[in-house]
């Protein structure tokens, strides 16, 4: 019969837990914002309908695709206000709190991507450092499910300004009239930025998995087994 030592016995899930703790440090920065329902902005003179409320967003980077996917859900179906728009600032090296004196205290950014679910509207990111230029989203990048609004778009479209991809931060906020401050009905994630999701590249996150897999095997054949 096969005996194992306790020493022995613990050699597995020793390595399975490191395997763990180094796929989870794969997925760096990972951030996903949640916001509670019905918190306006006191300086908000639009309409307080459900999608102009932020209940969640997030931005994943992804590393194997070289592409940013922007998500948020609202609290009610998007697109119910008549030409809204949901935003995000990207601080890419240069972000400043360029809502400032009025409000917007931590949020900072230098550029933005603006969603719209209205045709004479175009979707587009708006790099502010670069005198305001627009580059159109492709047509059929913004999807809407219900309350959630999302678009994914690649990096080469999001310049840096000092800061490498996965060092962006950014902050959400719709608004019931697009580049119009006093129509800023609320921040996700409040009063600062957030970090991206960082999803890291499929083939890598593979090969890791692959040699520590390899790793494992070699441990075991190496320790000594009493047979009796």
């Amino acid at each position: 019969m096969l005996v194992i030592s306790q020493s022995r016995r613990r050699l597995a899930p020793t390595l399975i837990g490191a395997a763990l703790v180094l796929t989870s440090t794969s997925l760096a920065h990972a951030e996903l914002v949640t916001d509670i329902a019905n918190d306006f902005l006191p300086s908000y003179q639009g309409p307080k309908n459900g999608d102009m409320d932020a209940l969640s967003s997030e931005v994943t980077l992804n590393t194997g695709n070289n592409t940013m996917t922007f998500t948020a859900t609202m609290n009610g179906p998007v697109g119910t206000t008549a030409g809204g728009a949901w935003v995000w600032g990207l601080d890419r090296g240069k972000g400043a709190e360029l809502f400032l004196p009025a409000f917007g205290a931590g949020v900072k950014f230098d550029s933005v991507l603006a969603l719209s679910v209205d045709p004479t509207q175009p979707s587009a990111f708006i790099d502010i450092v670069n005198g305001g230029a627009v580059s159109p989203l492709a047509a059929g990048a913004v999807h809407v499910n219900g309350n959630t609004i999302s678009a994914t778009v690649p990096v080469s479209m999001l310049p840096s300004q000092g800061l490498a991809p996965a060092s962006y931060t950014w902050n959400f906020w719709p608004e019931s009239k697009l580049g119009q401050a006093p129509f800023v009905s609320d921040f996700a994630p409040d009063a600062r930025n957030a970090a991206l999701t960082v999803v890291p590249e499929p083939s890598s996150a593979a090969l890791a998995f692959v040699g520590l897999l390899a790793a494992l095997v070699m441990r075991v054949r190496k320790t000594n087994f009493g047979m009796r």
